[in-house]
């Protein structure tokens, strides 16, 4: 699934597929999983802007993040009954998390006079089922795809309790999400270094920014 997810999102369409024959055409009705994404409420704001504050606060050897181009995570409860922001790829084990994704990021944005300012976006993603009416078509090895979506219900994350039946379906549609989000958290910043003589000289400090790895706690 990780394979798919890759590819398809690098290619912006849906995988080719062999055709039945040179010239061919049929259409295909069925669930399936999709994103839904929207600008977050004044509750979620306030809640992404804290955990932001304090992924920022950690600092990097001697070096301080400055700025925040981008921070993507996935909010959980952890044992504590505290909300938390997996901003790491997850492994397999228990976990109280949510089929969601938390992002804040800067855009540029430009008035009537074609002046540029960067402004701070916030958006929540979720996991729904949905409807898909779909046509393939091939004509001599190219494939094109038509066709309509219809968004459904929102599917949380299986909260199966010890004893329970599983809901396959529900735990089937939480790996897409959670192949997908694996691919969108982490952060850009900027960070400025600390040393002796910083608040007399802070022209001498170097600045850089960074991109957390997604597998480990090093930058590239």
């Amino acid at each position: 699934m990780a394979l798919l997810a890759s590819a398809t999102a690098s290619r912006g369409e849906i995988l080719p597929i062999k055709a039945p024959s040179n010239h061919s055409a049929y259409p295909i009705d069925f669930y399936g999983p999709i994103v839904n994404c929207q600008d977050a409420n004044e509750t979620t704001v306030n809640l992404i802007d804290r955990l932001l504050q304090e992924h920022m606060a950690m600092p990097k050897g001697i070096a301080q993040q400055i700025d925040s181009g981008y921070f993507g995570f996935v909010p959980e409860i952890n044992s504590t009954g505290d909300l938390v922001a997996l901003s790491q790829p997850r492994y397999q084990g228990p976990s109280i998390a949510t089929n969601e994704l938390w992002m804040t990021f800067q855009r540029y944005i430009f008035n009537s006079t074609g002046h540029r300012s960067r402004a701070r976006m916030w958006q929540v993603c979720r996991l729904h089922n949905a409807t898909y009416d779909l046509r393939l078509e091939w004509d001599r090895g190219i494939q094109k795809v038509h066709g309509s979506y219809e968004v459904n219900e929102e599917v949380g994350f299986p909260s199966d309790n010890p004893g329970d039946i599983s809901d396959m379906a529900n735990h089937a549609y939480a790996a897409f999400m959670w192949v997908l989000t694996d691919q969108l958290v982490g952060s850009l910043g900027w960070y400025k270094k600390h040393g002796s003589g910083a608040d007399t000289e802070p022209e001498t400090l170097a600045q850089f920014g960074a991109i957390p790895h997604t597998t480990d706690k090093s930058t590239r």
